[in-house]
């Protein structure tokens, strides 16, 4: 995070930059693992059948790998969480913003448990929702 501060500087654009690589290592490794775990046999019956390489991928190892790259997300979706309320810290820090880091200067700590409250809120709502996706399949 700090090297891509210094490059891009403290905006919103390095904030999303260092949210979208926090989250595209798990998600990436989960859809890896997901297709990896595709049994052979399946992919030559689908062969068999006459699927094309584009068709097998959408047909067969989308779905089975769907559970995996659903789990992904859900990793992704938590470290997105942390990276977004770290970054944000870190650019309150710099431009000594009216954020969690300057209100527990000044001794403001109910300010700061409700913020810590709220972001826990957020997360565990989007834990809860990302869950319940993740069952529908």
């Amino acid at each position: 995070m700090p090297i891509i501060m210094l490059w891009l500087g403290v905006g919103d654009v390095a904030k999303m930059l260092v949210i979208f690589l926090g989250v595209s290592l798990p998600v990436i490794y989960h859809s890896f693992q997901g297709a990896k775990a595709v049994e052979e046999k399946m992919l030559w019956s689908g062969a068999a059948m006459g699927l094309s390489a584009a068709q097998r991928m959408i047909r067969i190892v989308l779905p089975a790998a769907l559970p995996e790259i659903l789990t992904g997300c859900r990793t992704g979706l938590v470290l997105a969480l942390i990276t977004m309320v770290t970054s944000e810290m870190n650019r309150a820090a710099i431009w000594r913003r009216k954020y969690p880091v300057q209100r527990a200067r000044y001794g403001q700590y109910d300010t700061v448990y409700a913020m810590i409250i709220i972001i826990g809120a957020m997360g565990i709502g989007l834990d809860a929702r990302s869950k319940r996706y993740a069952a529908g399949w």
